[in-house]
């Protein structure tokens, strides 16, 4: 049989194995998420305008980075014991336990916040109160996703996530074709989407089996946790803080134009999601630097790529998709898209390096993004617009990748030496 030689490049690997075939599951999975929310960008846009698409956007994005602080970093600890062969089910136990008292905090503090955006924003304050109650739901989810991180489930994981985005978007184009022009129902539909979906990642008891027993510690999980919690929470704030402060910041019109520039740039990202997933998990289990990285070449070249594309074609697509209402977000697609590699290599150098058991040291990586974009939000707020919001995240992401290249190169220097 002749075989094609472009069939299997060293950059590539073969084709048509069942790993190659799980990557392409999982990049399918993981990348309806963006495609069918840049299906349902124009149908939110159209529908709510700008002023109400920076509405919804006030109520959705403010979870991202509660959801990260309400689980501080007690994920990337479960998917680390599990994965050094550690007691399945006590790990999964501890951390739910832990996570319980923190995300409530969260949630309370967001309830304080959702008074400033409310009368900002204009959105109801009952509103934000139940839409946001979803960080407490959200962070016992991503508990329930490193578990099965952990033991390298990557179809459970592949499935959740296809079926949200498939469930999410059923749910906005029903809000839509029902003729609401009000962004609550939109808000509702969404979560309740995503509650669905996290049926699937139930731990049934045959699963909590336990392989040994040795069991992680409370005092060992918790530990863990703590350091990698700085990373967890930094590097969700460095690339979302900017879109929790706009509500404050700015008019909702202006939300909206980054929103629909976040929506367009942040597609890519995908690639790095599901780079990183991998990269925690490989690196734990043993494999070196370069064989981890490896392992995901495919990803991060598509995710480059893809940030180009975006880049590119943003000129033409979003007037078309979106609106020429929404022409205003050219630009800051473009600067957001240039944004995306630097996020996408960051990522992946973070888990990284959080797998070889460094997690402090993969905190200080997503810190140095954080506080640059706190540290450029305060000085520009005067003259905050979507523009300058996306300006922010590029030398934000920027200066983060900056930093992720030291903490390569020592880790692999210091491994080196021993």
């Amino acid at each position: 049989m002749i075989r094609s030689r472009i069939s299997s490049p060293k950059i590539f690997g073969k084709l048509g194995n069942s790993e190659n075939l799980g990557r392409l599951r999982g990049v399918i999975a993981y990348s309806m998420g963006p495609v069918l929310g840049l299906l349902s960008g124009p149908i939110l846009a159209r529908s709510l305008g700008p002023d109400g698409r920076g509405q919804f956007a006030a109520i959705m994005q403010p979870i991202s980075v509660a959801s990260a602080v309400a689980s501080v970093g007690i994920p990337t600890a479960v998917t680390y014991f599990i994965a050094k062969k550690f007691d399945r089910k006590r790990t999964l136990k501890l951390g739910l336990l832990l996570c319980a008292p923190i995300s409530t905090i969260t949630y309370l503090v967001m309830a304080w916040y959702a008074t400033v955006v409310s009368a900002n924003q204009g959105v109801n304050l009952v509103l934000l109160w139940f839409t946001w109650s979803a960080v407490i739901a959200s962070a016992f989810v991503q508990i329930l996703r490193a578990y099965w991180q952990g033991v390298g489930n990557w179809r459970k994981l592949d499935w959740e996530r296809g079926l949200f985005a498939v469930l999410r978007f059923v749910a906005v184009c029903g809000v839509a074709i029902a003729g609401i022009t009000v962004a609550g129902p939109y808000a509702i539909a969404s979560l309740t989407a995503f509650v669905i979906a996290a049926a699937l990642l139930y731990v049934p008891r045959r699963s909590l089996t336990k392989e040994v027993e040795v069991s992680p510690s409370v005092r060992a999980v918790w530990k863990y946790s703590a350091s990698a919690s700085i990373g967890t929470v930094a590097v969700v704030a460095s690339s979302r803080l900017d879109q929790v402060v706009l509500p404050a910041a700015t008019t909702s019109v202006e939300l909206g134009y980054y929103a629909v520039a976040v929506t367009v740039a942040e597609v890519p990202v995908v690639f790095g999601t599901l780079a990183a997933r991998n990269l925690l998990q490989t690196s734990a289990s043993g494999k070196s630097l370069r064989e981890s990285f490896l392992d995901v070449r495919l990803y991060l070249v598509a995710g480059v790529l893809s940030c180009g594309a975006a880049a590119l074609l943003s000129p033409s697509i979003v007037p078309l998709v979106f609106g020429e209402d929404f022409r205003e977000s050219v630009l800051s697609v473009q600067i957001l898209a240039i944004s995306s590699v630097y996020t996408i290599l960051t990522v992946s150098a973070i888990s990284l390096i959080a797998g070889k058991g460094h997690p402090l040291v993969s905190s200080l990586i997503p810190l140095t993004g954080a506080v640059l974009t706190a540290v450029l939000f305060w000085w520009e707020w005067e003259e905050m617009s979507s523009i300058v919001a996306a300006k922010i995240s590029l030398i934000s992401q920027l200066g983060t990748l900056f930093v992720a290249t030291i903490a390569i190169c020592w880790i692999w220097k210091k491994r080196a030496n021993q």
